[in-house]
């Protein structure tokens, strides 16, 4: 006859055997869990920040709405457990679906061709707005596909592009992005930059938004600095409107892809709970033109595995044009 301590031990080795298994940290069998898991993340878990298997936690808690790839990119089986706790969390992700609505502007993939369902009266109100825009190379590359589009549908896409003197203009202009290449000086020094331009004159009344953006080379930016540079330059004019960029991708993969990845989803989660305007740049060339993740810059998008090529200037530049038009229905 067994003893009461082997019976015990039985059901606890049982026990542990059909309790769910949780997210692996690492790829699971279908692949990089965290790449296959991207729309998921985003849907479920857009407020929890990435590190210590939080994300993970997240996910496996919304087993039952999974796609098919991003299930099968993970290990262990659902379990009742699993089933539990995401039935119970039904609620609060309905809540987050709702806030999602009422948060101020934030254009990614889902959303970036917005602007091709914009009545005559909304293009008519975006014809009215001016911006300021910092940026190097893929910069110049998005304001590319801003002059393209605006050259074949003007009616359609009413903002022009100039270059941005050394001070603003006296008088506001009306449907035109000032942009200024800046070039490389460093990730430090471009948010110094910004700084001293806004202070200089690029703020409303002038311009009634401003925006600076990073370059894939800049993987070692600090996100704490630009967010507090951003805010501080929010409190100095409130009347303008500061659009935060995330990092552009390009097709390399290792530390400087990984650098670049926690940027921009610290930089989305902090600017939900926020309520902050995002250009998700980064989003938008992650999703190849029929819906696929790309799981970094999509090579539909690049002709040299950072820049953008024709499809990609003009997608970059419908996003913006988006962000820019759901600005003007406020």
């Amino acid at each position: 006859m067994r003893s009461p301590h082997l019976r015990l031990l039985g059901i606890l080795v049982c026990a542990a055997w059909l309790a769910p298994r949780p997210v692996a940290a690492g790829s699971g069998p279908g692949g990089d869990w965290w790449s296959a898991c991207t729309a998921e993340r985003e849907e479920f878990c857009a407020g929890i920040e990435a590190g210590g298997g939080r994300v993970a936690e997240c996910i496996n808690g919304h087993r039952s709405k999974l796609s098919g790839t991003c299930r099968a990119a993970l290990t262990g089986d659902p379990g009742a457990a699993a089933q539990q706790e995401t039935a119970a969390d039904a609620p609060v992700s309905a809540k987050r679906r709702r806030s999602r609505k009422t948060r101020p502007a934030a254009v990614d993939h889902v959303n970036f061709s917005a602007i091709d369902g914009a009545s005559a009266a909304e293009i008519k109100k975006l014809a009215a707005l001016s911006a300021f825009f910092a940026h190097a190379s893929v910069g110049d590359n998005i304001i590319s596909g801003m002059a393209a589009l605006h050259a074949a549908q003007p009616a359609k896409f009413p903002l022009s592009v100039a270059a941005a003197g050394g001070s603003a203009p006296g008088r506001p202009g009306h449907g035109v992005i000032y942009h200024v290449n800046r070039g490389n000086p460093g990730w430090s020094e471009k948010i110094d930059d910004f700084g001293r331009r806004v202070r200089g004159g690029w703020h409303a009344p002038a311009v009634q938004a401003v925006m600076t953006k990073f370059c894939f080379i800049d993987q070692d930016a600090g996100l704490s600095e630009y967010l507090s540079s951003m805010s501080d330059l929010e409190k100095e004019y409130p009347g303008t409107v500061f659009i935060y960029v995330t990092m552009p991708l390009a097709r390399q993969n290792g530390p400087a892809a990984l650098k670049r990845r926690s940027f921009n989803e610290g930089l989305r989660t902090w600017t939900a709970a926020n309520r902050k305007v995002l250009f998700d740049l980064a989003d938008i060339e992650a999703w190849s033109p029929d819906g696929a993740d790309c799981g970094g810059l999509c090579a539909d998008y690049t002709s040299d595995g950072g820049h953008l090529n024709s499809a990609g200037q003009r997608r970059a530049a419908k996003g913006l044009y988006s962000l820019f038009l759901s600005l003007r229905k406020k």
